[in-house]
């Protein structure tokens, strides 16, 4: 699987631009996982990992992702965030 990344306000006024990654912080909230009624572990992840990036022509933005549970697919919608352009 490749991983692609573009620009969110360039790919909407349809133009193109390099993107340079800026870094990435992870949250460290404890969790517990629980079993369900078969016996299947669950494991809900609320912690987050915010990546942030800025293209070449200035749009600055980060994502924040979540950990997909392996059993059920459970998983908080990603976020998207947009700084306004200097």
């Amino acid at each position: 699987m490749t991983l692609i990344v573009q620009c969110p306000a360039c790919a909407e006024q349809e133009d193109e631009s390099k993107v340079f990654p800026l870094g990435c912080s992870a949250t460290l909230l404890s969790y517990a996982p629980y079993y369900d009624e078969q016996g299947v572990a669950h494991y809900h992840d609320p912690n987050a990992t915010t990546s942030s990036y800025r293209c070449s022509k200035g749009h600055v933005w980060n994502v924040k992702s979540y950990k997909e549970c392996p059993a059920c697919g459970w998983r908080k919608a990603d976020d998207l965030v947009i700084a306004p352009k200097w």
